[in-house]
């Protein structure tokens, strides 16, 4: 990835959008292709207008040309909990579709998708769990759900935030701890986003 050796423009959005000479590619694999094809589609259930990325570990993966075990997905105006819901709502409709289908064409076949019940491990700022996440298996796939976030609001005398706004992804890859954890892959556009 080549990016701009000059960081003094003085509006970073434009930096971003300007500075990335060639764009990093990422070849997902068909089944990680299937999953977020299953979530984009799950979008057209919210009444919020909602993008999804990929965050993190999986895109330093698949940029070092490595496997991943598991997907953080970030979300920019649902909760994780709230997205798991539909996507457990767009699965079961697929398989109701599926069925309907089957049932006029036994000829046709399309590929049933399987998931595990969703789990929400709720924020809990005294053992330094700091957002609340979904987390469930759709087909092999481990997948954690959390919204892109920003203020974290501390109270006197307290280093861990005892609550988590909503943020944009730029605000939330400047609170990232590392470099390569502010990577994102944007499931709508398939692209990388380094913010």
């Amino acid at each position: 990835m080549t990016t701009c050796a000059d960081d003094r423009l003085s509006n970073n959005e434009n930096r971003h959008q300007s500075c990335l000479k060639e764009r990093p590619q990422i070849h997902p694999t068909k089944e990680e292709s299937s999953l977020f094809d299953i979530l984009v589609g799950v979008c057209s259930l919210s009444e919020r207008e909602v993008t999804v990325r990929v965050a993190g570990g999986w895109v330093r993966d698949k940029l070092l040309n490595s496997h991943s075990y598991d997907i953080d997905v970030s979300l920019d105006t649902l909760t994780g909990e709230a997205f798991a819901s539909l996507v457990q709502k767009y699965l079961l409709s697929m398989e109701n579709e599926k069925e309907g289908t089957d049932n006029n064409n036994k000829q046709e076949k399309n590929h049933a998708h399987t998931c595990s019940k969703v789990s929400v491990i709720k924020a809990n700022p005294d053992k330094s769990k700091h957002l609340e996440t979904a987390t469930m298996k759709i087909d092999t796939i481990e997948v954690d759900f959390v919204n892109l976030r920003t203020a974290e609001i501390y109270e006197d005398n307290h280093r861990i935030p005892t609550s988590v706004v909503f943020g944009t992804p730029k605000e939330d890859a400047e609170r990232r701890d590392f470099t390569v954890n502010s990577l994102f892959y944007n499931l709508h556009t398939r692209e990388v986003e380094d913010w």
